[in-house]
């Protein structure tokens, strides 16, 4: 008498799920991937346009500062913007969707967009503020030197604006992390946890 061998544990938990018709799976991952992009590139655009702003107002500012200090200050505010708006053109440019065949397939393509775009936050001090920190820095120190005062309530202002250009940016970079841990939370949310603890 033959006996039937034990159902694979992958399938029990496969065929376990409560799961939506394929086309529709697709349909919605796909749709979620789309809207993802387009946030992506609308992001994206408003910086290419700050970083425009800032070259043109600060290259105005140059060439109207009386002191060297002041227009190295907008020189590296202008290095600090072109390098940001290469960078995210590099590094966080919406990737274009995939015509894919499967909703495993939309799964990866998706997933691999959120993971790039949770580097690019979570890496915000190395590519975006850091960047910009020499230009602060330098306007903050120039305006003692450029009222040639040395005055200790002109120094007080610069340490003032200094720390709130700090606070500024740490708040900045927390709300990033905040972003970052947010889309970590859906990429693990793209597996079922069934499927995920089988794997692991």
């Amino acid at each position: 008498m033959s006996r039937e061998s034990p159902p694979d544990r992958f399938q029990l938990l496969w065929q376990a799920q409560e799961r939506e018709p394929m086309e529709l799976a697709v349909e919605r991952i796909a749709r979620d991937a789309a809207s993802f992009r387009r946030t992506i590139r609308r992001r994206n655009i408003r910086e290419y346009a700050a970083a425009a702003i800032v070259v043109a107002v600060f290259g105005a500012y140059a060439a109207l500062a009386d002191t060297i200090l002041m227009r190295a200050a907008c020189a590296a505010t202008i290095a600090g913007a072109i390098y940001v708006a290469h960078y995210l053109r590099r590094h966080g440019s919406a990737e274009p969707g995939e015509l894919a065949a499967c909703t495993m397939d939309h799964l990866a393509s998706h997933r691999r967009q959120l993971e790039r775009q949770r580097d690019l936050l979570a890496s915000i001090w190395r590519w975006y503020l850091g960047p910009l920190v020499p230009g602060l820095v330098l306007f903050a120190i120039s305006a003692p030197f450029e009222q040639s005062s040395t005055l200790r309530g002109t120094w007080i202002g610069t340490a003032i604006a200094l720390s709130i250009g700090a606070a500024v940016f740490v708040g900045i970079a927390r709300l990033n992390r905040m972003a970052a841990r947010q889309l970590q939370r859906e990429i693990d949310a793209l597996l079922p946890p069934t499927l995920e603890r089988a794997r692991s």
